[in-house]
């Protein structure tokens, strides 16, 4: 039984090392260097609102360390000024959950300019997730 290297191991050889010479120019590209605009602080405010009357609901967003935070039964409409400090690129990301029938728009404002939003609804839960790219 022949093998791909025994019927033409010159072909075989010239594929390998452009493989490795291509893999070498891609992991110095620029994309892979240090961003210079970081770290960077934004920033950031949050808003959750409900035109269904929805008295409180589960949040979770990007907090000020570019970690999570969790808030149980916040109440509606809800609004949260923060500055986060993002090290490197990534994503500030806005979630809601609750047991309920309605809809609840959330929003993301960056320097005081909303730059995502959309609203969620259901008749039973309520379940969604905004976010919003930093250097990407």
């Amino acid at each position: 039984m022949k093998t791909l290297l025994s019927k033409n191991p010159l072909k075989l050889t010239f594929a390998l090392l452009l493989s490795v010479v291509m893999l070498g120019a891609a992991s110095c590209s620029k994309s892979d260097k240090k961003d210079e605009g970081f770290p960077r602080t934004l920033a950031i405010e949050y808003k959750v609102t409900s035109t269904s009357g929805l008295p409180k609901a589960d949040l979770h967003f990007t907090n000020e360390t570019g970690g999570q935070s969790s808030l149980a039964d916040a109440s509606l409409p809800f609004s949260k000024k923060l500055n986060v400090t993002m090290s490197e690129r990534g994503v500030i990301a806005l979630s809601i959950g609750i047991v309920a029938s309605g809809n609840a728009k959330l929003e993301i404002l960056h320097d005081g300019k909303v730059v995502k939003t959309q609203t969620f609804s259901g008749n039973d839960v309520i379940s969604g997730t905004i976010d919003y790219g930093v250097g990407l």
